[in-house]
């Protein structure tokens, strides 16, 4: 397969040049190159094979008297930035599976890496989101079927403890008040500065039944020039992201022109659930990678054990979404990413694919 001349500009350096093929099979196509998604990323960075720094991070964890080390892991991944920047070490981060609220993503208080780091998911899924901790959520003083959060915007309520037939969380309906919230089951309505839940199965709020989703935050964001790998070590373990900014839930939005070329490496991973009542619609996202003229994004697919992948080289900034919040990346079963002209020098793949 012939690859246009500006991506291999783009993505080639002095040891390896990228061959691409495609394999045609009865079922079904896969293109693919010479390298794997994390090869392709140790060619840029030390980060995931030879860090300077590894820390731990675990839903068990604590911050305060962690130390990062596997015996004492941190609660939050934005602690871990936060130690991987002041040691100035290309870092490996191992994040054990589990749930990681607002309070504990990347994001959260604008931390963002400035070293190179390896974002390592084990023993299973981790899911990253602009939920808050809200507890057990007390019933409404005025509508008895409702349970009430205080708080200064909400996005989306997602039902957390069911999945539909997509692997999808149910998605709560808007109403125009608590009172129409307190006669529909399956609802919620923000007004005065508190948001009404009446759960479809009138079972009470709490933190594990419901995703009660933030708008304006920042999940996987990503300011400064530096290579970024986001993936399991094995091939069941990965990031589920749910949610991010009012752009989309993984933005690397760089600014400044980096010494060496830098690397965006994803693979395993899924952007679900951005936009929604708060944020503009249309920057509702799944993936946003702007001025990658400096640096390069690599998508890889995991598919009946076999691998596709996505690269990206482009100038100008371009989002891989849809408006109702469904990443269009092929690791997501609900959506076939629908092409435009901006897609056209990644369509061969994207098709074999």
């Amino acid at each position: 397969m012939r690859l246009p001349g500006e991506w291999l500009a783009g993505w080639q350096v002095a040891q390896w040049q990228p061959a691409g093929s495609i394999a045609f099979g009865s079922a079904h196509n896969v293109a693919a190159i010479d390298e794997t998604a994390a090869e392709i990323f140790d060619r840029f960075s030390d980060a995931r094979a030879s860090p300077g720094t590894v820390l731990h991070v675990s839903p068990s964890g604590n911050d305060s008297s962690g130390t990062g080390q596997k015996a004492a892991p941190f609660r939050s991944i934005n602690k871990a930035i936060r130690t991987t920047n002041e040691a100035g070490l290309p870092a490996k981060i191992m994040i054990e599976a589990g749930a990681y609220s607002r309070g504990a993503c990347p994001g959260f208080a604008s931390t963002s890496p400035t070293v190179d780091i390896a974002f390592i998911a084990h023993g299973g899924r981790v899911v990253t989101g602009s939920w808050d901790e809200t507890g057990n959520a007390p019933v409404d003083a005025q509508y008895a079927n409702t349970h009430v959060v205080s708080t200064s915007s909400v996005d989306r309520v997602l039902d957390r403890s069911r999945l539909d037939r997509d692997g999808f969380h149910p998605e709560y309906i808007r109403v125009a008040s608590a009172a129409i919230c307190n006669r529909i089951p399956g609802s919620w309505a923000y007004q005065d500065g508190k948001a009404d839940i009446y759960r479809h199965d009138g079972a009470p709020v709490t933190t594990a039944n419901t995703y009660f989703l933030r708008p304006s935050t920042a999940v996987w964001s990503f300011a400064s020039p530096v290579s970024i790998y986001l993936g399991g070590n094995d091939a069941l373990s990965g990031f589920d992201a749910i949610r991010g900014n009012t752009g989309a839930a993984l933005a690397y939005e760089i600014s400044g022109l980096p010494a060496g070329m830098k690397a965006l490496v994803v693979e395993g991973c899924t952007f679900r659930y951005n936009g929604g009542a708060w944020s503009v619609p249309s920057g509702g996202g799944g993936v946003r990678v702007k001025n990658p003229l400096w640096a390069g994004a690599v998508f890889g697919l995991r598919h009946q054990q076999q691998h596709a992948r996505w690269l990206l080289g482009r100038k100008r900034p371009r989002r891989c979404g849809d408006p109702h919040g469904h990443s269009k990346l092929p690791g997501n079963p609900q959506r076939r990413p629908r092409l435009g002209l901006q897609h056209l020098a990644v369509r061969q793949c994207l098709h074999a694919a």
